[in-house]
């Protein structure tokens, strides 16, 4: 394999990993509220808070 195969493979399943990650607690969200008894509002609150990271990594420093 050649150095640069290994690294477009490498590139496509961390971003596999990181869409499944981001989309993954929308569709569990349901069942674990069921599981813990919480209340929905905290899964907003996830979100908001995951958006708000993002926002905050994405910003330029200078």
């Amino acid at each position: 394999m050649t150095h640069m195969l290994i690294a477009v493979t490498a590139m496509f399943l961390q971003q596999t990993c990181g869409s499944i990650a981001r989309a993954l607690p929308a569709v569990l969200a349901p069942l674990i509220i069921a599981e813990l008894h919480a209340n929905a509002a905290w899964v907003g609150i996830y979100f908001s808070l995951t958006a708000f990271a993002g926002l905050i990594g994405r910003r330029r420093l200078f």
